[in-house]
């Protein structure tokens, strides 16, 4: 039987090709590759974010026909939704949906045309970004099993000319390139700032270890010895997964939802038990002692907070806005 599960597996399998591939020291059509796998990764991915949302229903993935049914392919099997269908369907956000649409242009062009420096630079700067919005939906839709694979870790090759894409020299490339360029640069200043990436400029720092902050997203420490070791440093997957506080999450659905009110709004947090849903929300520990005693004996401190996902969102929103309408 084929299930989210399945999907979701078949996924990241997807998404760890594309990550091998790109990493490999002398692969001429690295750029072309990597792009068809992440899509087939992603496409896989919302398609067992899709059964999930319906109960597993297969039916969810078919693409329905005016006269009732289902479209059918050559064999007469149900045709299922292409990656911008299921992405629609599901709602994912306006900026997650650019990104993964520059790398279905950028991935169709490839086939067609030879590959230039700014193809391969824009594969690589949409690439991370598709790559942290991806790890940051599995893990929110489908839980941690990614975390065992380094997933965010992306390789940076020093032969780049690491330079904005407003300094690429659009005058040198196909015609068709430089409209896929000036449509992704249009779409950079377009997008707000929020949880998810559009595309990721580069900037290296080299700092030894004792200078290390953490002012950014991957920190990775070096030692000045003969044989060089590195460190990843991650603590913020909480944060990543579940980026919301209770205000942010009111203020949200109060954008979406002019009449609620906030007594309406935290009565309902409370009555659905949103708070204590790990499937929506996670516990926002003052330190950790606190837990420590959580993880052991399940004790859960009387004035913890709680933190929120965008699918705690997406629920409120449609819940209280069907309640409106029935009352």
């Amino acid at each position: 039987m084929v299930t989210s599960g399945i999907f979701h597996e078949k996924s990241v399998s997807f998404a760890l090709a594309a990550i091998e591939i790109y990493n490999k020291p002398n692969f001429a059509q690295r750029s072309e590759v990597f792009s068809i796998l992440l899509i087939n990764a992603w496409e896989a991915l919302l398609k067992g974010k899709l059964l999930l949302d319906n109960s597993e229903n297969l039916e969810s993935l078919y693409i329905p026909i005016s006269s009732g049914g289902f479209k059918t392919n050559r064999a007469g099997a149900p045709m299922t939704l292409e990656l911008i269908g299921c992405a629609r369907r599901i709602g994912l956000p306006d900026v997650v949906l650019k990104n993964l649409t520059a790398i279905i242009e950028v991935r169709d062009n490839s086939i067609h045309f030879v590959n230039s420096e700014s193809v391969d630079y824009l594969v690589f700067t949409l690439g991370v970004a598709c790559l942290k919005n991806y790890h940051r939906l599995c893990k929110e839709w489908f839980g941690d099993s990614i975390d065992q694979y380094n997933f965010y870790i992306f390789p940076l090759g020093f032969v780049y000319n690491f330079k904005s894409l407003k300094l690429l020299e659009l005058e040198k490339e196909e015609e068709a390139i430089q409209n896929i360029l000036k449509r992704i640069t249009n779409h950079q200043r377009e997008v707000n700032s929020g949880p998810y990436e559009f595309n990721c400029e580069i900037e290296v720092n080299l700092k030894s270890a004792k200078n290390i902050t953490h002012s950014t997203d991957l920190e990775i420490s070096v030692n000045s010895g003969n044989t060089a070791t590195a460190t990843i440093i991650k603590d913020r997957v909480i944060v990543d997964s579940y980026p919301l506080t209770a205000t942010d999450l009111y203020k949200a659905v109060k954008s979406e939802i002019p009449e609620i009110k906030r007594n309406e709004f935290f009565q309902y947090i409370a009555e659905k038990g949103l708070k204590d849903d790990r499937k929506y929300s996670s516990y926002l520990f003052r330190n950790r002692r606190q837990k420590v005693s959580y993880e052991q004996n399940g004790t859960v401190p009387k004035s913890i907070s709680s933190l929120y996902n965008h699918d705690c969102l997406r629920l409120v929103i449609l819940d209280l806005r069907s309640k409106n309408a029935n009352d």
